[in-house]
């Protein structure tokens, strides 16, 4: 089953803007998708890999566990991470595919310091 999500994951960051994808590298991606993985496939754990800083309703921060990235997050994204978690309990890939289209446009890497 971590291959088929894996794949799907994959699939799913390719139609990110190019902009996106090249915004995280192979280590930050690999985290991102074990995280959702692992979010999608034991869902009681889903509190461990997201941590988010500040007021939902004003625009929180939002980061992921091992990613070296962070994110401006709304309630109403966070409540669709709820909502894919309650809706697609009983598949795995699905989660994982429609995690990943929320998080992979917020994540932007720190600014590189020259």
């Amino acid at each position: 089953m971590r291959l088929e999500i894996s794949l799907a994951l994959a699939g799913c960051l390719a139609l990110a803007t190019p902009h996106q994808a090249s915004a995280l590298d192979t280590k930050d991606l690999e985290a991102l998708r074990a995280a959702v993985h692992d979010v999608c496939v034991q869902p009681d754990r889903k509190g461990s890999y997201f941590a988010i800083q500040g007021d939902l309703n004003a625009g929180a921060t939002l980061r992921v566990v091992g990613v070296n990235a962070e994110g401006k997050i709304t309630k109403e994204d966070w409540d669709g991470i709820n909502q894919r978690l309650d809706q697609y309990k009983t598949d795995p890939r699905a989660c994982a595919v429609s995690i990943i289209t929320i998080l992979a446009p917020l994540m932007t890497p720190p600014p590189v310091s020259r």
